[in-house]
């Protein structure tokens, strides 16, 4: 069955909406291109090592839950992990943490939270893994040396690498969902190149890319429609500037108006915004909302 009902009357539109709602999120993930100065290792030696490679973050949900319980007292008046879930201190997207900027202010002000700001602290750190077979190949030293170093590497071809690290890799890494969540990962170590399916794969990969990334967004915790997000978008804001959210809720649209944004609603409340006339850390949060989409199946309906 069709995912979009459009695609059998007007697949070229409905291609183009699709490449244009993705746009909108990509960009808040994208990880920086590699470093100019960095040596240019070799395609296929980089390859090599990147698909014996698995990264254990530590915005991994269990991982952070396991970080902010390890030093948990019963007297030290914070919250529960539950609790910063539910009252939106973070948020959880595609099984990792996130927190907009305005609540990670908020936790070292007012209202300060240790725990919480030890868990935003190592949030972006991570660990590098790689299998037996592939240490044990000599010429591959130099690409794992540079990556355990730096957190990633410089190659020839990054945008060939990336390729051959979906179709030489897909069939064999689970469903879609973790087999595009380990390719996501990996090509994040080579600057996160960009590609366009139907150039790099044959029709048999770029499909099962395109429906690896339809399922992520149409199933995947933490993409929501404008309903949820606004709901969170109040919560989130009441939090922040220790207003009710009924005072919130006042200034927060109930249809997503083209330009809206939170720092908006914080400068009518009195608050300052944080950084960049508020847009730092608030647009990675609601990046895409301002498509109108709900990021699931009435994307492109």
């Amino acid at each position: 069955m069709e995912r979009f009902t459009s695609l059998s009357h007007v697949p070229a539109e409905t291609r183009r909406l699709l490449r244009d709602r993705l746009r909108r999120f990509l960009p808040s993930y994208r990880t920086p291109p590699a470093r100019v100065d960095r040596a240019l290792l070799d395609d296929e030696l980089v390859l090599r090592s990147l698909l014996g490679m698995h990264i254990d973050r530590e915005s991994e949900l269990n991982r952070a839950r396991a970080t902010y319980e390890a030093n948990a007292l019963a007297d030290d008046g914070e919250p529960s992990f539950q609790d910063l879930i539910n009252d939106g201190w973070i948020r959880i997207v595609w099984g990792r943490i996130s927190a907009p900027i305005h609540m990670r202010v908020a936790a070292t002000s007012e209202r300060p939270r240790t725990r919480f700001n030890t868990l935003m602290a190592k949030r972006h750190g991570q660990t590098l893994r790689f299998s037996d077979d592939v240490r044990a190949q000599t010429d591959l030293a130099t690409a794992i040396e540079t990556m355990e170093r730096d957190g990633g590497v410089a190659c020839q071809t990054p945008e060939w690498v990336a390729a051959r690290l979906w179709d030489r890799s897909s069939d064999a890494s689970g469903g879609p969902i973790s087999a595009l969540r380990l390719w996501v990962d990996r090509s994040r170590a080579i600057g996160a190149p960009s590609i366009v399916p139907s150039q790099i794969w044959s029709e048999r990969f770029a499909e099962a890319f395109r429906e690896s990334a339809l399922e992520v967004l149409t199933n995947a915790d933490g993409l929501e429609g404008w309903n949820e997000a606004r709901s969170r978008i109040v919560a989130e804001l009441a939090l922040s500037v220790n207003q009710p959210t009924s005072t919130i809720e006042l200034h927060v649209p109930t249809d997503l108006p083209p330009k809206f944004h939170p720092a908006a609603v914080r400068v009518l409340l009195g608050c300052t915004p944080t950084g960049a006339g508020g847009a730092t850390g608030d647009r990675r949060s609601w990046s895409g909302l301002r498509s109108r989409s709900p990021v699931a199946v009435r994307m492109a309906a």
